[in-house]
């Protein structure tokens, strides 16, 4: 598993192409194997929020839960930090 790989998964939310919960589930896998593999220990803070807003996402949102809207710009922001730190 690639950070490169999280990072065209994430990227496929932000078009559109998925924006189920199935989509979060594998991304919550995504961001396991990245753990399990070890990842530079620069990338926790990213990858902590990540998991955070994935734990809380649902399309349409709800009480105490984000909506695809919102999950699109948790999307971004991962994606522009990864980016600034070499990654993706």
């Amino acid at each position: 598993m690639t950070v490169e790989s999280l990072v065209a998964h994430l990227q496929r939310f932000i078009d559109g192409e998925n924006i189920s919960i199935q989509w979060a589930k594998d991304a919550e896998t995504l961001l396991d194997q990245l753990e399990d593999d070890g990842v530079d220990a620069a990338l926790a803070p990213i990858l902590e929020y990540l998991q955070d807003n994935l734990a809380i996402f649902s399309p349409g949102g709800g009480d105490q839960l984000i909506d695809e809207h919102e999950m699109r710009r948790v999307c971004q922001r991962a994606i522009i930090n990864l980016d600034k730190m070499g990654f993706g």
